[in-house]
C-alpha cells in the first residue's frame, strides 16, 4: 500500500469509493464497511445483501463475493484510504448533548 507522509494527510469522510461502470452495488459497499467495522463475513452479508439467507450459505456467498475482482479494488481503495489516514470520524453530527449527557 502507498503511504502518505503525515504532514501530507488530510483526514476526510469517504466521499467516493472507485467502482467499475457495470458494478457500483451501494450493497456491496455496505458489506466491506460493515467488515471494516468488525462483522463476521456471514453477518456483514445477511445485513447488506440478503437477511434472509441461511448463516451457512451466507458464509459461503461472502467468501465468493470477497473473491470477485471488483469488490477487492473497492477493498484495497478503503484500505488505502484508512491507512493514510484520509478518514475522519465525525461524531458531531450523531452525538447530541441534548438527548444524552456525553
Amino acid at each position: 500500500m502507498k503511504m502518505k507522509a503525515p504532514d501530507r494527510r488530510k483526514p476526510r469522510p469517504p466521499k467516493y469509493i472507485p467502482t467499475s461502470e457495470t458494478y457500483p452495488n451501494p450493497q456491496t459497499k455496505l458489506f466491506l464497511l460493515l467488515l471494516m467495522m468488525g462483522y463476521s463475513q456471514s453477518e456483514a452479508y445477511k445485513i447488506a445483501i440478503n437477511p434472509n439467507i441461511k448463516t451457512s450459505s451466507a458464509s459461503v456467498s461472502a467468501c465468493n463475493l470477497l473473491k470477485d475482482y471488483n469488490t477487492q479494488r473497492m477493498a484495497k481503495s478503503l484500505a488505502e484510504a484508512y491507512a493514510n489516514g484520509e478518514w475522519l470520524i465525525n461524531c458531531d453530527t450523531i452525538l447530541r448533548d441534548d438527548v444524552i449527557q456525553i
